[in-house]
């Protein structure tokens, strides 16, 4: 019964307090609005190194807007280490062995689906299936496992704001924020 009443006293309360209704609906809407263009993907155009590649594969590559970068077996590994490449590609005895940086799963499965499209387009891939390791992450690595961690943060440093914004406008409408 009394859960009752105080659950009323606190729904008119807030009947009357038109900022903290305008809090609660107008600050998510702007919330989810710029989330919405933080993660609003465009196309993705993956860079890739090649080392000993086949030119049809290369050229196959760079029709589908892949920027290409030739290397060496030792630069390519550097480089691929110090996230400047997406994928390093080595065709070894005709195989094709990809390592992937893989720390952002969308960047790859968009190198990962580039490369199957180009194996198939020059007629490699009925005579080869490549080999796919992961420097980082590994093959079932979900997007939210790139930018859960991040959410968190977010989320936390929201509600606070919010419900420190609540509370002031608790204290302005008593009137025990001038005492």
């Amino acid at each position: 019964m009394r859960v009752k009443a105080i659950m009323i006293r606190i729904l008119l309360q807030l009947a009357h307090d038109k900022r903290t209704i305008g809090l609660m609906i107008l600050a998510p809407i702007l919330v989810l609005t710029l989330l919405s263009f933080v993660f609003d993907g465009s196309d993705y155009h993956p860079r890739i190194g090649i080392i000993n590649a086949p030119l049809n594969f290369v050229n196959k590559l760079e029709d589908n807007d892949a920027k290409v970068i030739r290397y060496t077996e030792n630069n390519g590994d550097i480089t691929l280490k110090a996230s400047e490449i997406d994928a390093l590609i080595n065709f070894e005895g005709g195989v094709p062995k990809i390592t992937l940086e893989g720390s952002d799963p969308s960047k790859s499965q968009a190198v990962i689906k580039l490369t199957q499209s180009a194996l198939s387009l020059s007629g490699l891939s009925k005579a080869v299936k490549p080999d796919i390791t992961y420097l980082y992450g590994y093959e079932n690595m979900a997007a939210f496992d790139n930018f859960g961690p991040i959410l968190i943060g977010f989320f936390v440093f929201f509600f606070v704001f919010l419900i420190a914004g609540v509370a002031f406008l608790k204290e302005r409408t008593t009137g025990t924020l001038e005492r």
